[in-house]
């Protein structure tokens, strides 16, 4: 159907043998809202959308709830409204959804018009919670001037702001509804940080953020000739200038390649060198560049089953970030050759 499509249709239904049967089938107007979730804000754009009703008839509008009224553009009083005529849009009408209210509440809403069974619905209204992020840096000194943001075309709607700035301890206030969210945590002369918030976390979140200057993140994909990490996976130790080591976690790409990522601060971590062993292909050691912020290490292990050499080929560039597939121009071929010496047995 376009247009009107609400109403109440007569059906009959005869066979070959002459018996029929007569049925009454009611088709209600369609009740939606133009947001998910509702939330009790002022000045609310949140909307009933209405389709179905005869263009220029009338509808009429009722709340269980007296914390539920409808309204226009204007802020008058909309319980009463015409049919648009649109047959496209099977007529869409629309009202403000104002609601008033210190604590959650859900109504029914009926839709009213003539020659149309009345159409129900219930509406549930949350109140948006007040979240707030303290950021600060490394040395967990507060961070004022950082913007906390999110992008979400919902929050017009319900006319609430989309960021918010720290102030001098280090905190920023938003209110939001509670669900899953990604913020964004960006200052000039840090490395920016998304966090995720879920629908249950409390009202508060913790950032870090890195110096832009200090801050560097190594990257590769390890990938395996003549053999596949099915079994077994390649084991990856990022070795730092204090001593110190981390295995890095890995995701897999396919049999045979995985991918690796790791993000720091040089001025607590200083990588030095990456170790890659595999029962396959004997271990590796290749040097980090951390002149620049930002270096790819791919590296291809070659079994050593049938041969008493192992070829491992180190694909490295230091550079500003983008994709793995960065120009040959750019890349720096190493070779490195392990010769295993068999022991004779006499």
């Amino acid at each position: 159907f376009a247009g009107a499509f609400a109403g109440n249709y007569a059906l009959t239904v005869e066979d070959n043998s002459g018996y029929s049967a007569s049925f009454l089938l009611q088709r209600p107007l369609r009740l939606t809202t133009s947001v998910s979730p509702l939330l009790i804000t002022a000045d609310t754009q949140q909307m009933l959308q209405i389709e179905g009703a005869e263009a220029g008839s009338g509808i009429s509008l009722s709340s269980a709830d007296a914390a539920l009224s409808f309204i226009d553009i204007d802020g008058n009083d909309a319980s009463t409204i015409t049919a648009a005529d649109d047959e496209d849009a099977y007529n869409l009408t629309t009202v403000i959804l104002a609601a008033d209210a210190l604590a959650p509440f859900s109504s029914v809403v009926t839709a009213s018009v003539a020659n149309v069974p009345d159409t129900l619905t219930t509406l549930e209204f949350s109140l948006p919670v007040s979240f707030t992020v303290n950021v600060t840096d490394n040395r967990d000194q507060p961070l004022s001037g950082v913007t906390v943001s999110l992008s979400d075309d919902r929050f017009a709607q319900w006319n609430l702001p989309t960021s918010a700035v720290t102030d001098s301890s280090g905190n920023a206030t938003l209110m939001l509804p509670a669900e899953s969210l990604t913020l964004s945590v960006a200052a000039d002369g840090y490395q920016s940080r998304n966090i995720l918030i879920s629908a249950a976390q409390t009202n508060s979140a913790q950032v870090t953020l890195t110096a832009a200057d200090a801050a560097f993140t190594l990257r590769g994909i390890v990938s395996a000739t003549g053999f596949d990490f099915t079994s077994e996976r390649p084991v990856l130790t990022l070795f730092f200038t204090d001593g110190n080591s981390e295995v890095l976690s890995t995701t897999t790409i396919n049999n045979s390649s995985v991918r690796y990522l790791w993000q720091g601060d040089l001025s607590l971590h200083h990588p030095q060198t990456l170790s890659v062993s595999h029962s396959s292909s004997g271990t590796l050691t290749a040097d980090v560049d951390t002149s620049a912020g930002e270096q790819y290490l791919n590296i291809n292990l070659i079994s050593s089953a049938d041969t008493s050499q192992t070829t491992v080929v180190i694909t490295s560039s230091s550079g500003g970030g983008g994709d793995l597939g960065i120009p040959l121009a750019l890349l720096i071929l190493l070779l490195i050759v392990f010769s295993h010496h068999r022991r004779n047995t006499t």
